[in-house]
């Protein structure tokens, strides 16, 4: 039988009145029973107003070709076709397969159902099968989704353009692993409501352009953004932590502050805390101490508080307001201190009761006051020294002691017959002593300016001649650093 088009056909029919149904089966077996014939329907639907009650069955070598029209496939209809024969039905140009495929099993051989450029595929139960479970692509108007020609067993969504290997969107593997991607140059947002992206990955990193982020709030977990990790130590508990990577644990943390607000700054053992301004250290702590490397050490400037360096206290005594004082560390008070310097400017040396205060050269004292009294020379206000009597007289005499053994009263005895002193040996400028007879019988005589002593060492009285000292009288003298002398300045008797 030839082919037959289906103006033919109708010539053969009546031509359908209003409501009149023309059913393709009573021309399609004997035609589909010939497997070399082909069937092309025509704006079959210009004649038939309804839809066909049938099964269309296809043999292998029949192809159906639905070209323009309304193609309505009632539940009960069958369509069985070989996967070739289906990719036939192409070009279905505002067709619309309405309850098409409402059971997987109506399409026998499953297959492609090609390109649906204009319309839409419906089915009442809401399931659309293509293919399923074979690595094939499949488009749904720019979007395509499944094989991506690589990835095998794997599922993806993509732009039309872009359902590669490395563009896609969205892919899912067969164990579920689920990757999100953008190809190179673009980047991944994410947004609520299609508004402004509240973040972005890109090749830059994760940005956060609006909101907060957040990662499991409140809880002892680590996280780890590049070379730092912030959180949980592994040890403390309800601490926020931050730390180099290789240094996140309970000792060589960088900071932390604990839930009741307490802060830390700490470094590993040996290491050292700098603070930097402009990237310069100006103060270093480690095991020995702070080290002071730029700029000036300040606490609470011109505030009364109190600061302690080792043993020393220095700042507010807690008596003195508006002075700055300096004292050991028990000593800090409004009566034990060392040095106070008040804000008029005026500056007091003192010691606790019952201590001295001395000025010392070299570590050795020069002058000092102990209980109110003045002492000109010696250390440690040393009492009277009585050295060994006279039996002769004395040039360069050393009887008052010498270095930290000088002592401020010299008790001087002459034996067997009046003994003069020439001169005494020089201890230090504006050193003075008193020198006493306490012989029972012979005088001691103080020389004026007597050769028998260096001349640094002689003596100078007031009245240009020897002075005689008898039992228990005594001279006071004062060496004056400008004319290189003792001065004698008085005696008891005058």
């Amino acid at each position: 039988m030839p082919d037959l088009s289906i103006d033919q056909m109708t010539q053969l029919a009546i031509a359908p009145a209003a409501n009149d149904i023309l059913y393709i089966g009573d021309v399609s077996e004997p035609v589909l029973d010939d497997r070399n014939k082909h069937i092309e329907v025509e704006n079959l639907f210009q004649y038939l107003d309804g839809g066909y009650q049938g099964d269309i069955v296809l043999n292998a070598a029949a192809t159906l070709n639905l070209q323009v029209g309304t193609v309505q496939l009632n539940e009960a209809v069958d369509l069985t076709a070989t996967s070739t024969q289906l990719n036939a039905i192409a070009q279905l140009s505002g067709g619309d397969f309405t309850n098409f495929q409402h059971d997987h099993s109506d399409v026998a051989n499953g297959g492609d159902l090609g390109n649906v450029t204009t319309g839409s595929i419906t089915s009442a139960a809401n399931v659309i099968s293509m293919a399923a479970d074979t690595d094939t692509q499949h488009i749904l108007g720019p979007a395509a989704i499944g094989y991506d020609g690589t990835n095998t067993d794997t599922a993806h969504f993509a732009h039309i353009d872009h359902l590669l290997a490395n563009n896609y969107a969205v892919r899912q593997a067969a164990n579920g692993a689920t990757r999100i991607n953008a190809p190179t140059g673009q980047s991944v947002e994410f947004r609520i409501n299609s508004a402004a992206a509240i973040a972005r990955v890109n090749a830059s990193g994760f940005q956060v352009l609006n909101g907060v982020l957040e990662a499991r709030a409140d809880t002892d977990t680590a996280h780890a953004l590049g070379r730092a990790q912030i959180g949980y130590n592994g040890t403390d508990s309800d601490w926020a932590v931050f730390a180099h990577t290789d240094f996140m644990n309970n000792t060589d943390y960088g900071f932390a502050q604990l839930d009741s607000g307490g802060t830390y700054i700490n470094c590993p053992s040996g290491g050292v805390i700098r603070v930097r301004i402009a990237d310069v250290a100006h103060t270093l702590f480690n095991a020995a101490g702070i080290t002071q490397t730029a700029g000036v050490f300040v606490t609470r400037s011109d505030e009364d508080t109190e600061h302690i360096l080792g043993r020393a206290k220095v700042g507010y005594n807690g008596v003195n307001a508006d002075s700055a004082t300096f004292a050991h560390f028990d000593h800090m008070d409004g009566t034990g201190y060392s040095i106070r310097h008040t804000g008029t400017g005026q500056t007091n040396v003192n010691a606790p009761t019952g201590q001295n205060v001395f000025l010392r050269i070299n570590n050795t004292n020069v002058e000092g006051i102990s209980q109110g009294r003045r002492t000109l020379f010696g250390t440690d206000n040393l009492p009277p020294i009585t050295p060994a009597a006279l039996a002769a007289d004395a040039n360069d005499y050393q009887g008052q002691g010498t270095g930290d053994n000088i002592r401020q009263v010299v008790r001087v005895e002459a034996t067997g017959a009046n003994r003069t002193i020439t001169g005494f040996d020089v201890q230090a400028e504006h050193d003075s002593m008193w020198v006493t007879n306490v012989g029972a019988s012979n005088d001691v005589i103080l020389a004026h300016q007597n050769a028998g002593s260096v001349a640094e060492n002689r003596i100078i009285s007031p009245t240009g001649a020897d002075v005689n000292l008898s039992q228990n009288e005594s001279a006071f003298l004062w060496y004056d650093g400008t004319t290189d002398r003792w001065r004698i300045l008085f005696t008891n008797g005058t």
